[in-house]
């Protein structure tokens, strides 16, 4: 069923970060590894290791959103691994950390910024993250 990306939201904990109008988990792939030798003619490959890839966000900004946006700078200013950030695609199917299949998954807020101020417009941030460890549709 398609969905509407109004009803979309990013929650850190049980808390919404607030004022975010976009989120995109850029795409997940599987590395190959190559494996030929010596008068073979064509390269050969195997699977390896897969990536999560990516997750950006962006939106208002609001520096009175303790509880969202405050904390995910905090994360990124302490280097935390976040397991407590969730990627709505609805009112109730979201993205996480699959903690229950790799316990030590999770999410790397790799920066914090993008922070923009235009005259005619809303101030605006952006966060961007890396997935480690494995990601699960819940």
């Amino acid at each position: 069923m398609v969905k509407s990306g109004k009803i979309s939201r990013v929650k850190k904990g049980a808390n919404v970060v607030a004022e975010l109008g976009i989120w995109s988990l850029d795409g997940m792939t599987t590395e190959t590894i190559e494996h030929d030798c010596f008068e073979d003619d064509f390269k050969h490959y195997l699977f390896g290791i897969g990536d999560f890839g990516a997750i950006s966000f962006s939106g208002n900004y609001d520096p009175d959103d303790t509880d969202g946006q405050v904390a995910v700078e905090s994360a990124w200013k302490e280097k935390t691994l976040v397991t407590d950030l969730y990627f709505f695609i609805d009112n109730t199917s979201y993205w996480a950390a699959d903690l229950t299949n790799d316990s030590s998954s999770g999410i790397l807020i790799t920066s914090y910024g993008a922070v923009t101020f235009e005259k005619s417009a809303v101030g605006k941030v952006a966060f961007s993250a890396k997935v480690t460890g494995q990601m699960v549709l819940v």
